[in-house]
């Protein structure tokens, strides 16, 4: 016979395993009575112990042990405006695209206008690149100055891709809401060529209204990628209510 014992790191008398806590080491004990270690079940750690993230928003899902996290750059510091290509200080923070871009930490708030504004966490070496992401942002319309009935103005949030490197492998999943009302989901093999397909209409999206968007992006075990979006119309309150918007599995992956 072969008993299983756990201690854990405070000492104290062997128990049975019956679900061993953490932190504990674990023993087998044979029927000389020889007890060997078999190894140690270390206490979890957790960067949002709360199920919030570094704003107070919900978190879906939590963050991996070891797992990577970045928040954007929107609290420290002074007032400053970055042209695109301009990146903020040391930060992974980089506009590219058409704008101007100003953010003010007294009100964490990012503000950017022009004719195609982006805002990218861009590591210049690409080894800081994420796969299997949880991303949330929360956004306002101020004013806009053309015809909006296209579809493809508004706001939209892109996942794992390398946009950047036109005319290769962009490998970016999209979620968009445009400012005519409807919700996309997209993916874009190949900048600039992109599949949208329609997800929601009639999803108001007002001036001077905050709404946040948040995009959880995994890959499955049988190679495909399952994409979901979610919206809130809170501003946050209690870390937001978020209404699930799309649910996707793309099976031919990413």
């Amino acid at each position: 016979m072969t008993e299983i014992y756990y201690y854990t790191q405070s000492g104290g008398t062997g128990t049975l395993v019956g679900s061993a806590p953490a932190p504990s080491t674990i023993y087998y004990k044979d029927v000389s009575g020889a007890m060997t270690a078999l190894g140690t079940i270390s206490a979890p750690t957790s960067t949002t112990p709360t199920g919030v993230d570094a704003f107070g928003v919900k978190m879906i899902n939590p963050t991996k042990v070891g797992g990577r996290v970045f928040n954007a750059p929107l609290t420290t510091g002074s007032t400053r405006t970055l042209g695109s290509g301009q990146r903020d200080g040391t930060t992974d923070f980089k506009p590219l695209g058409d704008g101007k871009y100003t953010i003010t930490p007294s009100a964490g708030e990012l503000t950017m206008t022009g004719n195609a504004p982006r805002a990218y966490v861009f590591d210049e070496a690409r080894t800081k690149l994420f796969e299997n992401v949880e991303i949330t942002a929360y956004y306002k319309m101020i004013s806009h100055t053309s015809a909006f009935a296209s579809g493809y103005q508004g706001f939209e949030m892109g996942v794992r891709g390398q946009h950047e490197l036109g005319g290769t492998n962009a490998r970016v999943y999209y979620s968009r809401h445009s400012l005519n009302g409807t919700w996309w989901r997209l993916k874009e093999d190949v900048h600039p060529k992109s599949y949208d397909v329609t997800v929601k209409t009639g999803v108001p999206f007002s001036t001077n209204t905050w709404y946040g968007m948040k995009m959880v992006v995994r890959s499955q075990a049988d190679g495909s990628v399952r994409i979901q979006s979610y919206r809130d119309t809170t501003d946050g309150a209690n870390g937001g209510t978020w209404t699930l918007m799309s649910d996707f599995v793309d099976t031919n992956g990413a």
